[in-house]
């Protein structure tokens, strides 16, 4: 081997060696490793981060492909913010299944330290009644509220679609806990506009629990009747149990109020809007509205007022529905 030959290999050594040496390592790109945004960096958010953390104060749990529909576009975006979101600490995922659903499927929902912040960033000094949240198999029942939501948002028509939709830790107050509907839809169709409370019934309760929660709804709106109409649509899994639940409701008047249904989960969406979500008479609907659509969450349009309590004061019809035990 020649002296230049050996000098030159001993030369490019010494310059690639020298960085390990040191213990220098590149520089990291600030918008790949951007650090966790704590309270003060809230604001650095996007913006349709931070209407997807607000509505799951209320709303619970999200699965990716919800939130694509939700608020993100595409599910690959939404995989990828959810995830950035579990970095932050803001969101935990989990795998939400219980007997009923054994396979289940992957969700996020909000860690405990963000739920309290946001509930201080929310709502202040004015203490709201919380419910259980409930453990990981109850959060099935959530999803599957979710999966009707989504449905019913890439269904709207220019004169049919949602008004607004609050979800059961919105409707709860409402009869301060006798009643506890999963979620209250506002159905605009034409120029009115139709209230039902929807039951999701997976299977888990036996028919006679399902007639004895129809007679408490009879109970606290049977009066309301006349000037507030609403009905009841409890949504099955199955057509089989949709027909048993419709066989137990028939016992009930028809002329009573509220109106009952019942339906498959499948037959509901496919296609959603039927004659069913307007009953005779139904309420009028504001000078213009808009039904809510997919990407409701996604950015500063007031349609995320529509998903959460800020809902009820797009329906003043509600008041006249409250209802107080008086325990």
């Amino acid at each position: 081997m020649c002296l230049v030959t050996y000098r030159a290999r001993w030369l490019y050594r010494d310059m690639t060696a020298e960085p390990a040496r040191d213990g220098s390592r590149p520089k990291a790109d600030p918008l790949r490793y951007s650090p966790p945004p704590g309270p003060a960096g809230w604001s650095a958010l996007p913006e349709r981060d931070r209407r997807l953390l607000e509505w799951l104060v209320v709303a619970e749990p999200v699965t990716a492909g919800q939130a694509a529909i939700l608020a993100y576009g595409s599910l690959r975006v939404a995989q990828r913010r959810l995830a950035k979101l579990v970095e932050y600490g803001m969101l935990r995922s989990f795998w939400a299944a219980n007997a009923q659903r054994p396979r289940g499927r992957h969700a996020y929902r909000l860690t405990d330290a963000q739920r309290r912040d946001l509930e201080r960033r929310l709502w202040g000094d004015q203490r709201r009644r919380r419910q259980p949240r409930g453990d990981e198999s109850s959060m099935v029942h959530h999803l599957a509220m979710h999966d009707l939501l989504v449905g019913l948002l890439g269904a709207a028509q220019p004169e049919v679609g949602l008004l607004a939709w609050l979800p059961e830790r919105v409707c709860e107050p409402l009869f301060d806990g006798y009643l506890r509907p999963d979620a209250l839809a506002a159905v605009g169709v034409g120029r009115r506009l139709s209230l039902t409370f929807i039951e999701r019934d997976t299977g888990t309760e036996r028919l006679a629990m399902v007639t004895a929660k129809a007679r408490r709804y009879v109970a606290v709106l049977r009066s309301q009747h006349e000037t507030h109409p609403v009905q009841v649509a409890f949504v099955a899994d199955t057509r089989r149990r949709a027909a048993s639940l419709s066989a137990a409701l028939g016992t009930f008047d028809s002329a009573a109020q509220p109106s009952f249904w019942a339906i498959a989960a499948a037959d509901l969406l496919a296609p959603p809007w039927t004659a069913r979500w307007l009953p005779s008479g139904g309420h009028p609907l504001p000078a213009a509205w808009q039904p809510l659509g997919p990407g409701c969450l996604a950015g500063d349009s007031d349609e995320a007022t529509a998903l959460d309590e800020r809902g009820l004061g797009l329906l003043p019809m509600l008041e006249g529905l409250r209802w107080r035990s008086g325990l």
